[in-house]
């Protein structure tokens, strides 16, 4: 999953501050210790992840530690030596300010975008975790993220947000939270609906806290997993010889049989020092129970109950309709025993907690992907074989994009104090200056660079770099007058690829356009007679 701005921007200046330490405690003897070698290739690593191979290369040249013009003497001049070291370590944090400056003028945010029911490419999910509760949704996203460093997204879906969490072993995890209980407005049942009709998971895992049923044997923090949900709203309430007689005539609904097999499977090697795991009958209702005669009363109707909650049949009712696999999982937060608010946050927190922790251990072992359920909605292929032509041309977007990253980095270089003294001393002296010492900040690269183009040359290429941007802004535009002519087009799969390339494409045109013209401009002065 694509790093956040935000995310990418945290990790730019921990590397900055690892730098900044190595500098500022450098001595001769510590030059490329252990500390240097972690930050360094730490930072290549992180390069690779949010750009590319070759930005690794370019990043590795421009902080060269080698001396340009080095003479082969018989003695070691520790001072210039240390300061050699101490120049290597200054830039690679004037790189990475400029990696910085580059997020965070050229980096767009993912955005809450209104999509289209069932786009396999952008908004299809593997799985479907549901909440019904703050606390509940907090814990997922927090455990989630935690283990994985993949920041959720916002995504709005046919006026229902969605939380993409990211890809975990390959399963494309969603998150939605409903109202409390079953039946109302946005409770489970409809959210649940809802959820399948515009993601198509292939599992939907209700994850939460739930009250247990037996203090003695159970315990706060204890996840539930459901074998079965017995529905105990529905029941006949009739008399016998005076006593009243209750007959329960809900559903006892089993979970897939296919995820409780992957979720046993995965608790064999789970840590039970973390919280126990039950495997169960879970009673469900309408009912926020915190009654003893009450919660005795629902034992009575199934003693073999291990626990109970209020979003389990809407769980049911709307999976089995729409024969998509279910199971509930719940941790203990209370015994409905009259006592509910007794350190309530934080027992709903660890339970909560708890709960989501197991359904991440299950779901970085098993990937949920059922080779014998075929995906609802738009084929993944039909679209480009009916409109290759189209996809053809918008496709061409992503490339756009690549060059305006590229033409950014060679930019941000040349917009620098130090690249404009650099500049002003070739405009100044002979071109065989390069035969005297220069100051070590320069790299040889950008030393050859301005020996080799003079301003004429360099102005021409960007005036046609320029030109080119404008070109390739015409061709947004018509990408967009066609989106809007054919916006009733029946292929939602075009009409969503159209819309997010076309707004892609022409951020970083724009940025890029400015940012040549200004590089032009600073230059121009530079070389003006």
């Amino acid at each position: 999953m694509p790093i956040s701005k935000k995310k990418a921007l945290e990790l730019i200046d921990e590397k900055i501050k690892q730098f900044q330490h190595i500098l500022n405690t450098a001595t001769y003897d510590t030059r490329y210790n252990a500390e240097y070698h972690e930050a360094y290739y730490g930072t290549e690593g992180l390069l690779k992840e949010l750009f590319s191979e070759e930005e690794v290369r370019r990043f590795s040249w421009s902080v060269s530690a080698s001396s340009l013009f080095a003479v082969v003497t018989p003695y070691i001049d520790y001072e210039k030596e240390l300061l050699k070291y101490k120049n290597h370590i200054s830039k690679c944090i004037s790189q990475l300010n400029v990696y910085k400056e580059k997020i965070q003028n050229f980096w767009e945010e993912p955005e809450v975008t209104k999509n289209i029911i069932n786009n396999i490419m952008n908004q299809m999910a593997d799985v479907l975790l549901v909440t019904a509760t703050k606390i509940e949704s907090k814990a997922v996203l927090k455990i989630f993220q935690d283990a994985t460093s993949q920041v959720s997204r916002k995504v709005l879906i046919d006026d229902w947000i969605y939380h993409n969490i990211g890809t975990i072993n390959g399963n494309r995890v969603f998150m939605v939270q409903s109202e409390m209980g079953s039946g109302g407005l946005g409770a489970s049942q409809y959210t649940v609906q809802k959820g399948i009709t515009d993601l198509s998971p292939n599992a939907v895992i209700m994850v939460g806290i739930a009250f247990g049923v037996n203090s003695r044997k159970q315990s706060i923090g204890e996840v539930l997993v459901s074998r079965q949900i017995l529905l105990y709203e529905p029941q006949r309430i009739g008399e016998i010889n005076g006593v009243t007689n209750v007959i329960p005539r809900g559903d006892k609904a089993h979970a897939s049989p296919r995820l409780l097999q992957n979720f046993q499977a995965a608790d064999v090697d789970w840590d039970e020092s973390n919280c126990k795991v039950s495997f169960g009958l879970i009673l469900s209702g309408e009912k926020l129970v915190d009654n003893k005669d009450f919660l005795q009363n629902l034992c009575d109707l199934e003693p073999e109950a291990i626990g109970g909650e209020m979003e389990g049949a809407g769980l049911y009712a709307s999976c089995q309709h729409a024969n998509v696999d279910w199971i509930l999982v719940k941790s203990i937060c209370d015994w409905a025993d009259g006592n509910k608010n007794e350190d309530k946050d934080s027992k709903q927190k660890l339970a909560a907690e708890n709960a989501a922790s197991f359904v991440l251990h299950v779901l970085q072992q098993v990937p949920f992907i059922w080779k014998d359920q075929e995906f609802v909605g738009v084929s993944s292929q039909e679209p480009f074989k009916t409109n290759a032509n189209k996809i053809h041309d918008i496709q061409k977007s992503e490339k756009i994009k690549d060059t305006a990253k590229a033409l950014d980095i060679k930019l941000a270089k040349f917009s620098g104090s130090k690249y404009q003294q650099l500049a002003e001393r070739f405009k100044n002296e002979s071109k065989s200056a390069k035969n005297n010492v220069i100051d070590i900040l320069y790299s040889q690269n950008d030393i050859d660079f301005l020996s080799r183009y003079d301003i004429s040359i360099f102005d021409y290429n960007l005036s046609s770099e320029i030109n080119q941007f404008f070109d390739d802004l015409s061709e947004a535009e018509n990408s967009r007058v066609y989106i809007k002519n054919n916006y009733e087009n029946p292929d939602p799969q075009i009409q969503t690829l159209c819309m997010i390339k076309y707004q892609n494409m022409k951020f970083y045109i724009i940025s890029s356009i400015s940012k040549v013209e200004d590089i032009r401009s600073q230059l121009k002065k530079i070389y003006a007679t």
